[in-house]
């Protein structure tokens, strides 16, 4: 009976170390389970699910409305808020003046500015206009001021806005623009104008009397001789001058240019001569045989009266033109619409061979 005693005895032992190890291997597994669940609802709804949704719908669209806290979810649940898209938009209504946004300025002149905004920032920083901002601390730039002296040839006062001005005119002995465009220098000297000119400016100006409104918008304008007017208030705004005007303007710049310098120079010419520019001529005489006009030869270069141009060489006895081009006469690797247009011109006039050198490239080319 003994024997049989401890036989069961083992034997009830063995099925409770079996069932604690089955209980064992089954909390593993539930906590396992445990952690793949929260993983997946972690990975899937993210932190969302987790804070507390304080949400309501739309009294319209029905749509789901999203809070931040408990408190402002009872608020629009009281007032019965609705959505941002449900909400009516206030239409701002502006009242332009009739005579638009404008202001008077100190002198006189009306000011006319496009919105509100401009005008309300140009009444805070006190803004001015164009001919009274250009005053300076010294008196006005051009109709008066402390810097001043007399032409020599018309005796007529001049005034300089700086001294620095004043000092290069007497230096230089310069006369006043009047008198620097008398003579030859003038565009109408020695022409004529056509009688069908001058009886159509006659019956466009006999009899026409300006107004009083007229009088006073003329006085108001030109109330500072020598200002300058920008913008829709300038006479030629939105014009432009044709090519002949331009050439004839360009040659009576150049001659008086010329006469300035020969105030101080004795040649009288003007030059825009590069750095190694005549290093450069030199070479290409020696290389081709040429014997030309160029600035560090002849100490001038050849101008063409005509066209108002001066040319940086010039071979007469081969009739060839040579431009000396830095990285400035070119845009993105393209020689620009202006020097293209004046090589044109040239070519025109005088028929010659035209050859650039590119000083970035180093090569020189015919055109």
């Amino acid at each position: 009976m003994v024997y049989i005693y401890k036989e069961t005895q083992l034997w009830e032992e063995n099925e409770n170390i079996s069932q604690m190890n089955n209980n064992e291997k089954q909390s593993e597994e539930k906590t396992n389970d445990i952690i793949l669940e929260t993983k997946t609802a972690l990975t899937e709804s993210g932190c969302e699910n987790i804070m507390p949704m304080w949400t309501k719908r739309c009294p319209k669209c029905n749509c789901v409305q999203v809070y931040a806290t408990k408190r402002i979810l009872i608020v629009a649940t009281q007032k019965n808020k609705v959505c941002q898209k449900c909400r009516p938009r206030k239409e701002k209504t502006l009242i332009v003046p009739p005579d638009g946004w404008t202001r008077q300025c100190d002198c006189g002149r009306i000011l006319h500015y496009n919105s509100k905004g401009s005008l309300t920032f140009a009444i805070k920083q006190k803004g001015k206009c164009n001919a009274c901002s250009h005053i300076g601390k010294k008196g006005m730039r051009v109709t008066w001021s402390e810097f001043r002296r007399n032409c020599p040839l018309c005796n007529k006062e001049i005034f300089y806005s700086t001294n620095r001005s004043l000092q290069r005119a007497i230096r230089r002995n310069l006369n006043c623009l009047s008198c620097l465009q008398m003579g030859e220098n003038n565009a109408m000297y020695g022409k004529i104008l056509a009688p069908e000119v001058i009886k159509r400016l006659r019956s466009m100006n006999v009899g026409r009397h300006p107004t009083e409104e007229t009088r006073k918008k003329m006085s108001l304008n030109c109330a500072r001789r020598g200002v300058h007017k920008y913008g829709k208030d300038a006479n030629f705004y939105g014009r432009r001058h044709s090519d002949e005007t331009k050439r004839k303007m360009r040659i009576v710049a150049c001659k008086r240019i010329m006469k300035l310098r020969l105030q101080r120079n004795k040649n009288g010419w003007i030059n825009n001569v590069g750095k190694n520019e005549n290093n450069y001529f030199t070479k290409m005489e020696k290389e081709r045989g040429w014997n030309g006009i160029y600035y560090g030869k002849s100490g001038k270069q050849y101008f063409l009266e005509h066209l108002g141009y001066w040319v940086d060489y010039y071979e007469p006895n081969l009739n060839i033109v040579v431009e000396y081009d830095e990285p400035r006469h070119y845009r993105y690797g393209i020689l620009t619409e202006r020097d293209m247009n004046r090589m044109k011109e040239i070519k025109s006039h005088l028929r010659c061979q035209f050859w650039r050198y590119d000083e970035y490239k180093k090569c020189l080319v015919k055109f």
